[in-house]
C-alpha cells in the first residue's frame, strides 16, 4: 500500500513516522526534524508512506514551479526499510521505485524530478546529473 498522508494524519502518527525519517534528515546540512515536520504541516511537502512488498518507507516529495510552464516533484527524503537484500539487488528493487515516482509526478503533472543527497546516479543511471558536487539529478518526464 502506498498513501498520501494529510497533515492531520501525518500529526497523528508522527511517533512512528520521524524515527523512520530521522536518519535521512540528520546527514541533511539545511534542516533539521522541526523544519520537516513545520513543511509538511503547511503542506510544503507532501508525505507517502509506503508499506509494499516488504518495503515500509516513508517518502517526502516536494512540487516547485521550474520554469513558467513546468512543475518539478523533487524527492526530498527516502527513507526506511526499503528491501532486504545485498547491494546490487537493493539498486535493481529501488530502480523499480523509478516508474512509481514518474507515475506521481504526472499524475501532479510535473514535467520533471529531481533528488540529491546521496549518490543515485548508481540507482538511477539514466538520469540526467546536474549538479556533481550535490549529487543532484533530474529525469525529464517525456
Amino acid at each position: 500500500m502506498i498513501r498520501l498522508m494529510l497533515p492531520a494524519d501525518i500529526a497523528t502518527e508522527w511517533e512512528r513516522i520521524s524515527p523512520v525519517l530521522e536518519p535521512a534528515v540528520e546527514v541533511d546540512e539545511t534542516r533539521q526534524m522541526s523544519d520537516v515536520y513545520r513543511d509538511l504541516m503547511s503542506g510544503d511537502f507532501a508525505l507517502f508512506d509506503v508499506e509494499h512488498d516488504g518495503d515500509k518507507a516513508i517518502v517526502v516529495v516536494e512540487i516547485s514551479q521550474s520554469s513558467v510552464n513546468s512543475k518539478c516533484l523533487w524527492l526530498v527524503y527516502v527513507a526506511g526499510h526499503i528491501g532486504s537484500y545485498a547491494p546490487r539487488a537493493w539498486i535493481g528493487h529501488m530502480r523499480n521505485w523509478s516508474q512509481w515516482f514518474q507515475d506521481i509526478a504526472r499524475a501532479l503533472n510535473c514535467t520533471e524530478i529531481r533528488i540529491k543527497g546521496r549518490d543515485w546516479s548508481k540507482v538511477f543511471p539514466d538520469w540526467e546529473c546536474v549538479d556533481p558536487d550535490w549529487h543532484e539529478l533530474r529525469k525529464e518526464l517525456v
